[in-house]
């Protein structure tokens, strides 16, 4: 059973010092949160414009325009992804530079009507994030990598929401906003939520679009796809 997660402020809580021993030579220093230099890396335009389309149909189901539509995107690398957005025809994305965890325990989050993002892949983040969107009673999309929806974390926080995982038709490309990393992601990276009661609605309206990406509904969907692993992932110490 996934324990009730408390959101401490990192000044009081051991994750600081434990995520602060991972910066590296390099380290980002323009944020009032610790940071994993290699962690730290922009959503693509790509990806957005991926679900654009999806997001359009959730906007018209919650009767917003899709300017209207406040999208709330916690974890801040460099503000691009609110460049995505509006390029897409969203402006009204809500990513700032603010410490989500310290945000989130204080409840002090913009006014907001969904949540996308794209955490940091290391550590607890993944599992923090979804904790967190599951939480919120809104629709939510979180970009992570495919393997997540295996995890058990993932379906017991998912236990009472219809999951809905919008798969990509190549492997998406990440920017770290110092030009450094490696040009492809050693992850294969799926969209991964849920629409909460607007479901139904989105998907129906999702049949009659032309999507660069597959829908799937279901775990099991994404293993007979083979766009996650079916085998048990070996420990650290096997890879």
């Amino acid at each position: 059973m996934v324990p009730v997660r408390q959101y401490v402020v990192y000044e009081n809580d051991a994750r600081k010092e434990k995520l602060g021993k991972k910066r590296k030579k390099g380290e980002i220093d323009w944020h009032p949160f610790e940071t994993d230099y290699g962690d730290h890396f922009e959503t693509s335009y790509k990806a957005v414009e991926d679900i654009a389309g999806i997001v359009t149909a959730l906007s018209n189901v919650m009767e917003k325009q899709p300017e209207d539509l406040r999208i709330y995107d916690p974890y801040y690398c460099s503000g691009g992804v609110k460049t995505a957005w509006k390029r897409a025809g969203f402006p009204k994305c809500l990513n700032e530079n603010m410490d989500c965890y310290k945000v989130w325990e204080e409840k002090a989050e913009p006014a907001h009507d969904v949540v996308i993002t794209n955490p940091p892949f290391s550590g607890e983040h993944k599992e923090w994030c979804v904790d967190y969107c599951v939480k919120t009673g809104k629709p939510w999309l979180v970009l992570l990598p495919g393997y997540c929806a295996t995890k058990q974390y993932f379906n017991s926080l998912l236990r009472d929401q219809q999951p809905i995982f919008f798969v990509p038709n190549e492997s998406y490309t990440f920017t770290h906003p110092e030009g450094t990393g490696y040009d492809d992601s050693p992850f294969f990276s799926i969209w991964m939520g849920s629409l909460g009661p607007y479901h139904k609605q989105v998907m129906e309206a999702c049949r009659g679009m032309l999507l660069d990406v597959r829908v799937s509904e279901s775990v099991g969907d994404l293993k007979l796809h083979k766009d996650v692993p079916t085998a048990k992932r070996p420990n650290p110490k096997q890879r």
